[in-house]
């Protein structure tokens, strides 16, 4: 299967003469759209809308951080590959292009917690056998890409148990984002009884002055004064 017909918008990123002698040696036909005007590649702006909505998805589902959305973007395409589609009958982008049937027994949920084996030659005896990381995308080999969001870097592996069920903790992995937390609401604790407190001297050290129908009546805390008419004051 070989590509006749190849569309490009005329943004510049595709316009050039190597690329158009690439295009002719291989007997494809490019086609340049006007710049900014995207209903004329219609079909290319539908897919990136597929991906995206799927992407966000990924990336909610799991409460992983937008950092990861290039791996989120690849994985995306790579499970969409294995996929049917109305284009083709009975057949997968991935067997059309390749003419093998795609094995997706592997597929795991994107973000999911696992455990990437360690080695004998580089653990020490009583060292953990696994350390937990972030599956994050496919790669060529039939391995896994793990993300660690302890070191930030990306491994391969094929050793490795994943949960599907399970998610990292990004809360807990930010650097001094909890301790911050307890900090702010201690302060803003602290600063609420002091102002109550302050109230409450305001309040207590007010001036009090005899509302001015009582004005005929003697008043004190330990008795009652008693008018003419017989009412208790």
């Amino acid at each position: 299967m070989s590509i006749k017909v190849l569309r490009t918008d005329g943004g510049g990123a595709y316009v050039s003469s190597e690329f158009a002698r690439f295009c002719e040696e291989e007997g494809m036909v490019h086609e340049i759209t006007p710049p900014y005007t995207s209903q004329h590649n219609g079909t290319a702006e539908i897919k990136n809308r597929s991906l995206l909505n799927m992407v966000r998805c990924m990336l909610k589902c799991k409460n992983l951080p937008p950092f990861l959305w290039g791996e989120a973007v690849s994985t995306t395409s790579y499970v969409l590959n294995r996929c049917p589609t109305k284009r083709l009958d009975n057949l997968t982008p991935e067997e059309a292009w390749t003419g093998v049937k795609p094995d997706i027994s592997h597929l795991r949920i994107f973000g999911s917690l696992c455990w990437k084996r360690v080695p004998d030659q580089i653990r020490q005896k009583l060292d953990d056998k696994g350390i937990p990381q972030v599956m994050v995308d496919y790669h060529s080999t039939g391995g896994y890409k793990l993300f660690d969001p302890q070191t930030n870097q990306v491994s391969v592996s094929r050793d490795v148990v994943i949960d599907e069920a399970s998610e990292w903790d990004w809360q807990q992995s930010v650097s001094g984002s909890s301790q911050s937390k307890v900090i702010l609401a201690d302060e803003v604790e602290s600063d609420t009884t002091e102002k109550g407190d302050q109230e409450g001297m305001r309040r207590s050290s007010r001036v009090r002055q005899q509302p001015t129908h009582l004005q005929d009546y003697d008043l004190s805390a330990a008795s009652f004064c008693i008018d003419s008419r017989g009412r208790t004051a």
